[in-house]
């Protein structure tokens, strides 16, 4: 978990007893969930703090890899994605996004920047990676963008905000005003095939997804809908 402060950015606790394992580093949380990954055989967790993002060994706590990453009211909200030894981070107010390739330098890491540019401004919304390609409705529109290159494939600017998953090779997005829009997860074009409002008012929530049924929330109500037609 993220602590902050003199409780450090990341803390592992037991969680049979709740017991302190190991602290790692210290300064201001940043929102985003920590992200464990595997590498070269070992246990990491990233923590995506408010000026910096920081990796650390699961096992230890040690340290192995720190950058500055500041943004607008210390906000790194995002979960930050490993795939195939690259590390992907993004945030909002303008920010942007970066790529990093892993390496391993006797026990800490070190990175190489593949690509860096603000054709995902993640806010708050976590894109998902799908066959080389991330889908996210960050605080400028729905995006589709090439994981590899940060290449921008579509955008449709008026679908901000929003929150989306992936099913049967399909995008299900909640967009920030309460729209349901459903349409295959490809980089050739957004065609949706499903377009209607749900609920009034502000939604930041991921929707999610279970045995056909589709449970969405806004800042008052939480709704289910069911999308196999049973």
């Amino acid at each position: 978990m993220t602590g902050g402060g003199d409780d450090g950015a990341l803390v592992a606790l037991n969680k049979l007893t709740g017991k302190t394992v190991w602290t790692c580093g210290g300064g201001l949380v940043g929102y985003a969930t920590p992200y464990p990954f595997n590498f070269d055989g070992r246990r990491y967790v990233v923590g995506f703090m408010g000026r910096a993002v920081i990796i650390a060994d699961v096992k230890t706590g040690r340290l192995v890899w720190r950058m500055p990453w500041e943004t607008d009211w210390d906000v790194n909200a995002a979960t930050p994605i490993f795939h195939d030894g690259h590390l992907f981070l993004s945030s909002g107010y303008d920010h942007g996004s970066i790529l990093l390739k892993l390496a391993r330098s006797g026990d800490d890491f070190t990175t190489k920047t593949v690509w860096q540019n603000t054709n995902i401004r993640a806010k708050f919304q976590t894109p998902v990676l799908y066959k080389g390609y991330l889908y996210t409705s960050d605080e400028v529109g729905l995006k589709c963008v090439e994981f590899a290159t940060g290449e921008l494939k579509w955008k449709r600017s008026r679908l901000k905000h929003g929150t989306l998953v992936i099913a049967d090779e399909h995008l299900v997005i909640l967009s920030g005003s309460g729209e349901l829009l459903i349409a295959q997860a490809t980089p050739a074009a957004f065609e949706p095939i499903t377009n209607i409002k749900l609920l009034k008012g502000k939604h930041w929530t991921v929707p999610t997804l279970y045995q056909g049924r589709l449970y969405v929330r806004n800042l008052k109500q939480a709704v289910c809908y069911d999308l196999a037609g049973k």
